[in-house]
């Protein structure tokens, strides 16, 4: 094993043991392997700065990280969309923790590929019908409670 290969190793224990502050981590983008930039996005003391400065990074899977982990920040996902190759932004469309406001710029792209459009329509509409479940199951719960408290 090389000490390269050692030396990833090496950090992505001590990042998944959560010793990495969050200063440690803004050092250690610039010098990285891919694996271990994933292993900083899942981190604990990851932020929003870290997130920004590996949206435009050219390991697909260090981006794809980025948005499986910055999924609420429109902002971010909207970078990463800019540039992306069909596979993450299927990933994208597919993810259903995905803000709707993504979700919908991927479902109305003209110049999508249809796969994608397609998939992120399929999502934004098991996310709605969720959404309606909760509402249902919320209001069914609630006239219940009422009920119990009016007979007793």
């Amino acid at each position: 094993m090389t000490n390269n290969n050692q030396n990833a190793i090496y950090l992505q224990d001590m990042l998944g043991e959560g010793e990495a502050t969050a200063a440690m981590l803004q050092n250690l983008l610039a010098v990285a392997s891919e694996n271990v930039l994933t292993t900083i996005v899942a981190h604990p003391e990851a932020d929003r700065t870290i997130w920004w400065k590996l949206v435009d990074h050219p390991s697909v899977e260090v981006r794809e990280t980025v948005a499986d982990y910055a999924y609420g920040d429109t902002e971010i996902m909207r970078q990463i969309m800019r540039n992306a190759p069909a596979d993450l932004l299927f990933a994208i469309a597919e993810n259903h923790n995905m803000p709707e406001e993504i979700l919908e710029a991927l479902a109305e792209a003209d110049d999508q590929n249809p796969y994608i459009v397609h998939r992120a329509q399929k999502t934004l509409r098991r996310c709605r019908e969720s959404q309606s479940k909760v509402a249902r199951k919320r209001i069914f719960e609630n006239t219940r409670d009422l009920r119990k408290r009016a007979m007793g």
